[in-house]
């Protein structure tokens, strides 16, 4: 499980939207990979990560729902990524829980990088 506010979502997006191609060749180029030092993207060239407590058990989750949950969060609110069964959860906290399923794909797709 993973709690963000609205501004480290936004500092985060912000950062990744240098980095995630859009319309790359290999679709996991599109997700963030969230572990348990931070979270990582990475178009083959350049990689960027966001080191702070993560998950203990890695998971994706696709760059384009980040953008969206960060752009529908109030200053007040949060989001807590959490690994499920079925795939990952999105928990808005915006005043009012909501929860939403997020698309995800399987970590050892993941391009290899190191955490720095």
């Amino acid at each position: 499980m993973l709690t963000l506010t609205s501004k480290q979502l936004a500092t985060i997006c912000a950062g990744f939207n240098k980095i995630v191609a859009r319309s790359p060749s290999i679709p996991i180029l599109r997700y963030i990979l969230v572990r348990a030092d931070g979270l990582m993207a990475t178009n083959l060239q350049e990689t960027l990560a966001y080191q702070l407590d993560g998950p203990p058990v890695p998971f994706l989750v696709a760059y384009d729902d980040l953008k969206r949950l960060a752009a529908g969060l109030s200053k007040s609110g949060t989001v807590t990524l959490t690994l499920v069964d079925h795939g990952v959860e999105a928990t808005i906290d915006d005043g009012q829980a909501m929860t939403q399923s997020l698309d995800t794909l399987a970590t050892d797709e993941f391009p290899d990088q190191p955490m720095d």
